[in-house]
């Protein structure tokens, strides 16, 4: 595969839905694009839906998906920017590492055609959502907004795997954008892993889907943004996931 079709497949994975959601609403990310709301208003709004969420949201992830935490210690003991990543297993995911790292606020990068269903954008921006563009024009804003967002000292989440395959039992190929973000920003990146458990005693019987794990990993500390140097570290950090991966699931 050539690296016209390799582009291609990518922007395909981004903008492919997971749902069957209506799109409707549609945005155009420009100079004019507000990815992050200043309006005092808007950020009440989202801290408040964040207080309310999160023991929704934990009630839910223990009760139905088994949620647990590993590692809670690598994300507490970082004081200022940082960038996590994880492969991407489930359509909550986001929601189980914004649990693991409350209660500091986490950005994340997320399809265009999510900030495109009526009512969900909405949810979607008050949670920090920030779409990832498909021009050119587009990409060099959303890049300037991260770069503000590691500078200010928050804390953001990465898919490196770009697209989403539900209880998928591998680790998938990286991209490059969340180690290029840490190397020439300097901020730690901390990978996380979910892994799978069988459930048990008389949830076995009730349970068809495997309960998740996530387990955070200690932070690595970018040495350089040299171009050479972040796809070393995108190899090594995948292969360091990868066997934790393979030595810790339950299938």
């Amino acid at each position: 595969m050539n690296n016209i079709e390799n582009n291609n497949k990518f922007q395909e994975d981004l903008e492919k839905p997971i749902d069957n959601f209506n799109r409707s609403k549609k945005i155009n990310i420009d100079k004019n694009y507000n990815f992050i709301p200043k309006n005092i208003f808007f950020k009440f709004a989202s801290f408040l839906l964040y207080l309310i969420a999160y023991p929704i949201l934990y009630i839910i992830s223990k009760l139905f998906f088994g949620l647990k935490i590993n590692g809670r210690k690598n994300l507490k003991d970082i004081k200022g920017a940082k960038i996590t990543i994880s492969n991407h297993i489930h359509i909550l995911d986001v929601s189980f590492v914004s649990l693991a790292n409350f209660p500091t606020p986490l950005y994340f990068p997320t399809i265009k055609s999510n900030l495109e269903i009526p009512f969900i954008s909405i949810l979607v921006k008050l949670f920090r959502g920030l779409p990832i563009p498909n021009t050119f024009e587009g990409r060099r804003l959303f890049y300037n907004v991260i770069k503000e967002l590691l500078k200010k000292n928050k804390s953001i989440h990465f898919y490196p795997e770009a697209s989403l395959i539900p209880y998928n039992e591998t680790i998938r190929k990286f991209k490059d954008g969340a180690f290029d973000f840490a190397c020439s920003s300097n901020v730690p990146i901390i990978p996380i892993v979910y892994t799978f458990r069988k459930p048990k005693y008389i949830m076995k019987y009730l349970k068809k889907k495997k309960y998740i794990t996530l387990n955070i990993l200690p932070p690595i500390y970018p040495k350089s943004n040299d171009k050479k140097y972040v796809e070393e570290l995108r190899k090594q950090i995948h292969i360091q996931m990868e066997n934790f991966f393979n030595e810790n699931n339950e299938f």
